[in-house]
């Protein structure tokens, strides 16, 4: 098990949440409304607990805050960490991202790139489908 899985373990216990019982869920989100105003979809993750260079910016994060926080939100963001430590992750979320026909795409408002594996996976994403823009904001610049 890695240091991320372990973190996000110990933040759905202590929110009181079961971590076992959230199943993996590629689902990307729309309800983001400054985003979706301007027709961007973002892929999100848990707060803190998925973020290795979070630092100072825990304490302030925009993400433990409001909606965000709330029970459905938070577990949503789970359910996303554990489709991408799924071997199909690439697949399913390729599949997805046509199916709902994302033009624009933000990796993650909330959580941050949590292993080389991991980014290494959006990137290969990103390749299959030229036509769609990806960005995200990263605080893990060493793996850039």
């Amino acid at each position: 098990m890695t240091v991320i899985t372990e973190a996000v373990k110990k933040q759905c216990a202590e929110r009181g949440f079961d971590f076992e019982a959230v199943l993996p869920n590629h689902r990307i989100s729309w309800n983001n409304s400054k985003l979706k105003a301007d027709g961007i979809a973002s892929f999100n993750l848990p707060p803190v607990s998925t973020c290795p260079a979070r630092g100072l910016c825990e304490r302030y994060c925009y993400a433990t805050q409001g909606n965000q926080w709330f029970k459905s939100g938070y577990l949503r963001r789970v359910a996303a960490y554990k489709a991408t430590l799924q071997d199909d992750f690439v697949q399913v979320m390729t599949a997805h991202l046509v199916s709902e026909r994302v033009r624009i795409l933000r990796i993650h408002d909330s959580g941050d790139f949590y292993s080389p594996q991991y980014l290494m996976r959006w990137i290969e994403i990103a390749n299959t489908l030229p036509n769609v823009v990806f960005y995200a904001y990263t605080k893990q610049v060493f793996l850039i």
